[in-house]
């Protein structure tokens, strides 16, 4: 369970502080609950991986994958479809 304390930040300082729609929330979570989350992350990627759990078309949560990766994989599989006809 995540805890934060929220504090309303004026988004522009040139916004009237009078309208709470200039206001956004800003959360600083604790640093345990950061790392311990960031470790958990880690030890997950990592079992995935050792154990070839991992889908192989996945691009999210991994680390050299991003959504031109996943476009560039689509991509090629539509080329070598339309190449086969």
């Amino acid at each position: 369970m995540k805890e934060a304390v929220l504090q309303p930040l004026l988004k522009k300082p040139s916004l009237d502080p009078e309208t709470y729609n200039n206001f956004r929330p800003v959360s600083n979570l604790k640093m345990i609950s950061k790392v311990t989350e960031k470790v958990a992350a880690t030890r997950l990627i990592h079992y995935l991986e050792v154990n070839n759990l991992c889908e192989l078309y996945q691009s999210a949560y991994k680390i050299n994958h991003s959504c031109e990766t996943a476009l560039f994989c689509v991509q090629n599989i539509l080329f070598a479809l339309v190449s086969n006809k």
